[in-house]
């Protein structure tokens, strides 16, 4: 027998404990839910999610979610303040949303709504480091934000503008958000058409280079560029280029790259 083959077996006893858990919260779901759906769809101002200890980690990512989907939310609060924060809710009149094991809790009984999770244990066995616990309310906070989405009928385009960084903001870019517009895009100087060559698809110039497609010295300029005195950059002398004309095209790929807004070539 393998020397991990009982590391293996922790594993997937904690993950089909956290599996099975997650069915039970499931089935628990009640018209709670749709209270507290309710509840943060008439939220006026930004939700405020916080917890103590690994529940407050839950809770920043929670907020995190809520905030990247359309239900403006931040994490707020530590241990000594989550009393306060009870209290001032109250005192305000700022309804209170509440996720835990006991509804009749210090927190609990002070919430307008509780969704109350199933007291499972957890999957160490000692049931003193959370992971049943926190895979649940993770799970609960990813229902109530996904519910909410769906509520206000939110969509790709939508999370793009709430989450513009990162992977997904940038899987979800468009082309006017990385090209060049207007005074910074760059331009080639009007007027250089006799530069270039003569071939089967590009009839300019009533003149043919010694080999169709590859154009040949006299088809580029040497351009200086303002600013940047200390080194010569080598432009294609129009945007229109041949067909075949590779090498070319890479010197007018450096030639955008390097040129700078508003930038003006010698030959002007």
């Amino acid at each position: 027998m393998s020397s991990d083959t009982p590391f293996i077996d922790t594993a997937r006893d904690v993950i089909r404990a956290e599996a099975d858990a997650l069915g039970t919260l499931a089935d628990s779901l009640n018209s709670s839910f749709r209270e507290a759906v309710d509840l943060l769809l008439n939220a006026h101002g930004r939700v405020i999610v916080t917890g103590i200890g690994k529940s407050g980690h839950i809770a920043r990512k929670v907020a995190a979610t809520l905030a990247s989907t359309g239900t403006p939310a931040q994490f707020g609060g530590e241990a000594p303040e989550l009393a306060n924060m009870i209290a001032f809710s109250r005192r305000c009149d700022i309804p209170l949303l509440g996720i835990t094991k006991a509804p009749n809790s210090s927190l609990g009984s002070q919430c307008d709504v509780v969704l109350q999770l199933p007291d499972l244990g957890e999957a160490c066995g000692t049931g003193v480091v959370p992971t049943i616990s926190t895979t649940m309310t993770l799970a609960l906070g990813d229902a109530l934000a996904v519910a909410l989405m769906k509520h206000r009928a939110f969509t790709a385009e939508h999370f793009r503008e709430f989450h513009p960084g990162g992977k997904l903001g940038a899987q979800l870019s468009r082309v006017s958000d990385l090209m060049h517009a207007g005074a910074a895009m760059p331009l080639v100087t009007r007027g250089c058409d006799d530069h270039l060559p003569y071939n089967d698809t590009n009839r300019v110039t009533g003149r043919r280079s010694r080999r169709p497609h590859e154009p040949t010295q006299d088809h580029l300029r040497f351009c200086r560029v303002p600013g940047r005195t200390s080194r010569t950059t080598r432009y294609p002398a129009h945007p229109r280029l041949p067909a075949g004309g590779t090498g070319l095209r890479n010197m007018a790929w450096t030639a955008i790259r390097d040129w700078s807004p508003g930038s003006r070539c010698c030959c002007r």
